[in-house]
């Protein structure tokens, strides 16, 4: 593969071992990610490390553990088991009529 349809290099780490793989993003690829940045006034670089973060940022969050101790957990779990308690707040988000509905 000549220089000119050569992607970029980039490492993505196992989660599971910790070990890198080295991959060549293909040159098609790029105007994608250039435009993206472009309309963020970021770098390729910058937009691609920003990206990163943000994927790190939502696997840890969708993979939160909660730490409770004993009496926290009965309380949590007393209240997962309980009947909902609707509060006045939830109670008006409901209520209101979605934007994209029409009737």
């Amino acid at each position: 593969m000549d220089q000119e349809s050569a992607g970029i290099w980039t490492t993505q780490a196992d989660s599971q071992t910790g070990q890198s793989t080295v991959r060549q993003t293909p040159r098609t690829e790029l105007p994608l990610i250039d435009c993206a940045a472009t309309i963020n006034q970021l770098s390729r670089t910058e937009f691609i490390r920003a990206a990163s973060l943000n994927a790190a940022r939502d696997v840890l969050l969708s993979r939160k553990l909660l730490h409770l101790n004993t009496q926290a957990f009965d309380h949590f779990a007393a209240a997962m088991e309980g009947p909902a308690v609707i509060s006045a707040e939830m109670l008006a988000v409901f209520q209101h009529k979605a934007p994209w509905k029409k009737t």
